[in-house]
C-alpha cells in the first residue's frame, strides 16, 4: 500500500513539470518519509501511553509486573514533559520482579511492525509522569519502541519502488502513459509551428516569381518613331511603314512611352537623328528605361526606292528597325522574362508587314496607273523582315552567374562562422575584460573575420580566371573583395545580433532564422523588383541586393548612378549593427548572470538535500546498530 502512494505521488508530480526524474523521485520519496513519520509519531505516543498502564503478570510462581509510576514525578504543573529513557521510565521501583519457575519461560519482549522516520522527535514529542531527569544514551533499551528493522523495511521498499522506475518498458506500458500524452503534444505543437513556418517561409521566396506576365506592366519602355510617309516624285504619297506601330504596341505586355523625333527632341534636347539614336541608347544605360524601339528615318523611302530605282540596293530592315536592350542589368532575368516583349512585337510588326503593308504596296506599283518602273529583283528582298536587336551590356560568361547569383548564399551563410567558431572563446573572454574592452574585442574579432573571408570568396573567382577589370580596370579585384567585405560585414552584424539573443533563449530556433534571413535577401536580389510583388520592395533595403548591384558594374560595367546610394545602405548596416551590438552583448550578460544565480542557488538547494538525505541516513544506521546491539 505504501508503495502505491510513492509511484501515485511521482506520478502526478512528473506530469506537472518537467524536472529531472532523479530529482522529482527524491522529492517524492521525502514527501512520503515526512508522511510516513508523521503517522508513525502518533501511533507510538499512542503505544508509549498503553504501556504505562499495562502490565506484564506470569503464572503463580513468577512473574513480570509492571506497575505505573505516580503522577508525583511530572516536572511542574502543566509543565512539559521531558523525554525517559525506558530505564528511566520502569526503574527498580516501579517493576516488580518475580524469578520464573523453573521450566517456565520468560516472556518474550513484542516488536513494533511500524516504523519511526525521525528520531528528533523522541525528545520533542514524548511525555512521562516521572521525575525529571538526564537522557540516557540507552535508547533501546527496557521497553520495545519502534524498532530500527522496520525503518529500514521501509526505506528497501521506497528504494525497490524508485528502482522499478529505472527499469526499462515498452512504448505503450502503463508506466508511459503521461509520456505519450507529453510526447503527443510535443509531436502536434511540433508539426503545427513548422507548418507555420514552411509555409511562410516558403512562400516569401515563390511569391517572388509568382506572376511575372500580370506585373509586366510596369516594364517601362520606350518606342521612338522618326520614320515619315515618303512622298514620290509624282506626288504620291507611300504611308509610312510604321502606321501601324501605335496599334502594334498598345496589344504587346508592358508600359510603353511612343514619340516621334519632333517630340523627342524637344524633351531631351537633341537636334538631329544621330543624337537620337545615341540618347536613345543612352537612356537604356541609365536604366530609365527597360527596352526601347528606335524606327529611323528613311525608313520608307529606301523601300520604296528598293522597288522603283534600278541599280538600288535591297531593303534592309535592320538598318532602320533597332531593339535596344542590356541584359548586363538583370542576367538571370532579362532574357527570359523581359526581352520577350521586345520579340513579342517583332513578331507581330512583322506579321502586318508581310500580310498587310507589303501585299498592298505591291498591287499599288503592279496597277496601270503606276508609272514607275519595278525593279523585280529587289520585289523578292521585301520579305525578309528583321529588327537589330542592340544589346548594350551583353552577358556572355556565365561563370559569372557564380558572384552574382547563388554565391550570395555562401556569404550569408559564411557569415555565421565568427559566432560558430569564436562564440565560446567570447564568452570566455567576457569573464576577464571590462564592458568597453570587450565591445572593441567582439569588433576586431568579427570584422577581421569577415576581412579574411571575403579574401577567400574572392579568391575563388579569381581561380575561375572571372574577369575582373570591366567596370574598374585592374583594380577591378580590389574593390570587388572590399565591396564583398563591406557586404559580408553587414550580413554578419546582423546575424551576429540576432543569432545572440536566439540562442540564448530558444535556439533550436537558430535554423528557422537563417532560413527566412536568406529568404529575405535573396528572394529581391535574384529577381527584379519591376516583375515581382510591391510587397519585395524592402529589397532595397537589404544588404544583399545592394551588393549584387554593385557587383554588376564591376564585372559588367553597366551605370553607376546607384552605387553611392548602395554603399550609403551597407555602410548603414554595418554602423547600426555594430551599434546594437553592445547593447545586445550587456543584455545578454544580464540573462546569463542571472541564469547563473538560479543555477548555483539549485545546486546549493540539491547540497542541502543531499546532506539531509546523508543525516537521516547515519540516524537510521546508527539506531540499527543499538537496536541489535540491545537483542544480542
Amino acid at each position: 500500500m505504501f508503495e502505491k502512494k510513492l509511484e501515485k505521488k511521482y506520478r502526478k508530480f512528473n506530469s506537472k513539470c518537467w524536472k529531472d526524474p532523479a530529482d522529482a523521485l527524491a522529492e517524492t520519496i521525502e514527501g512520503g518519509l515526512k508522511a510516513a513519520n508523521k503517522k508513525e509519531e502518533k501511533e507510538r505516543r499512542m503505544r508509549r501511553k498503553d504501556l504505562e498502564n499495562m502490565s506484564f503478570t506470569s503464572s503463580s510462581d513468577s512473574s513480570y509486573s509492571v506497575e505505573p509510576k505516580s503522577d508525583t514525578a511530572k516536572s511542574g504543573a502543566g509543565g512539559r514533559h521531558k523525554s525517559k529513557s525506558p530505564k528511566q521510565m520502569y526503574s527498580s521501583d516501579d517493576i516488580s520482579y518475580k524469578s520464573p519457575s523453573p521450566g517456565q519461560a520468560k516472556p518474550k519482549r513484542r516488536k513494533s511492525t511500524r516504523t519511526s522516520l525521525s528520531d528528533d522527535s523522541d525528545s520533542d514529542s514524548d511525555s512521562d509522569d516521572g521525575d525529571s531527569s538526564s537522557d540516557s544514551d540507552d535508547d533501546d533499551d527496557g521497553v520495545p519502541a519502534v524498532m530500527a528493522d522496520d525503518e529500514g523495511d521501509v526505506i528497501s521498499r521506497v528504494s525497490s519502488t524508485a528502482s522499478q522506475w529505472k527499469k526499462k518498458t515498452s512504448l505503450f506500458s502503463k508506466r508511459m502513459k503521461d509520456h505519450r500524452r507529453r510526447i503527443l503534444a510535443k509531436f502536434i505543437s511540433t508539426h503545427i509551428l513548422l507548418a507555420i513556418f514552411v509555409i511562410g517561409a516558403l512562400s516569401l521566396y515563390w511569391g517572388a516569381i509568382y506572376n511575372y506576365s500580370g506585373n509586366l506592366y510596369r516594364v517601362h519602355s520606350i518606342a521612338v518613331i522618326q520614320d515619315e510617309p515618303y512622298t514620290a516624285p509624282d506626288g504620291t504619297v507611300i504611308p509610312a511603314l510604321t502606321r501601324n506601330v501605335t496599334n502594334i504596341i498598345n496589344s504587346i505586355p508592358g508600359n510603353w512611352r511612343i514619340m516621334n523625333s519632333t517630340e523627342f527632341k524637344v524633351i531631351y534636347n537633341v537636334t538631329n537623328a544621330q543624337e537620337i539614336d545615341e540618347k536613345v541608347a543612352e537612356l537604356i544605360f541609365d536604366e530609365k528605361f527597360w527596352l526601347a524601339v528606335n524606327v529611323r528615318e528613311g525608313a520608307t523611302e529606301a523601300f520604296y526606292k528598293s522597288v522603283t530605282e534600278e541599280g538600288a540596293p535591297v531593303f534592309n530592315s535592320t538598318n532602320y528597325f533597332q531593339s535596344i536592350y542590356e541584359s548586363g542589368r538583370d542576367p538571370t532575368n532579362l532574357k527570359s522574362s523581359i526581352y520577350p516583349i521586345l520579340a513579342k512585337f517583332e513578331s507581330v510588326f512583322r506579321s502586318q508587314y508581310l500580310k498587310i503593308y507589303v501585299p498592298e504596296f505591291i498591287k499599288n506599283i503592279t496597277s496601270p496607273d503606276f508609272n514607275e518602273t519595278v525593279n523585280t529583283a529587289n520585289l523578292y528582298g521585301l520579305g525578309n523582315f528583321a529588327t537589330n536587336s542592340y544589346d548594350l551590356r551583353p552577358f556572355t560568361d556565365r561563370v559569372l552567374l557564380g558572384p552574382l547569383s547563388m554565391g550570395l548564399n555562401y556569404n550569408i551563410m559564411f557569415s555565421v562562422f565568427s559566432i560558430s567558431i569564436f562564440g565560446p572563446v567570447n564568452k570566455e573572454m567576457a569573464k576577464y575584460l571590462k564592458p568597453r574592452s570587450l565591445f572593441f574585442y567582439r569588433i576586431l574579432i568579427s570584422w577581421s573575420m569577415f576581412f579574411f573571408l571575403s579574401l577567400f570568396t574572392c579568391t575563388v573567382s579569381a581561380i575561375f580566371q572571372i574577369d575582373f577589370t570591366p567596370g574598374f580596370g585592374k583594380a577591378g579585384f580590389v574593390i570587388y573583395w572590399m565591396t564583398s567585405w563591406l557586404v559580408m560585414t553587414a550580413v554578419g552584424m546582423a546575424n551576429e545580433n540576432i543569432l545572440s539573443i536566439i540562442l540564448t533563449f530558444c535556439p533550436q530556433y537558430m535554423s528557422y532564422w537563417m532560413i527566412i534571413w536568406t529568404i529575405l535577401n535573396i528572394a529581391p536580389s535574384l529577381y527584379p523588383l519591376v516583375l515581382i510583388s510591391r510587397f519585395y520592395r524592402f529589397g532595397y533595403a537589404m544588404p544583399i541586393h545592394n551588393g549584387v548591384q554593385i557587383y554588376r558594374v564591376i564585372f559588367l560595367d553597366i551605370s553607376r548612378h546607384q552605387m553611392s546610394r548602395n554603399y550609403g545602405i551597407l555602410a548603414a548596416w554595418v554602423a547600426v549593427n555594430t551599434a546594437i551590438n553592445p547593447f545586445v552583448n550587456k543584455f545578454i550578460s544580464k540573462v546569463v548572470k542571472k541564469r547563473e544565480e538560479r543555477k548555483e542557488l539549485k545546486r546549493k538547494i540539491q547540497e542541502e538535500r543531499e546532506q539531509e538525505r546523508r543525516r537521516y541516513e547515519h540516524r537510521q544506521r546508527h539506531a540499527s546498530s543499538k537496536h541489535h546491539e540491545h537483542d544480542s
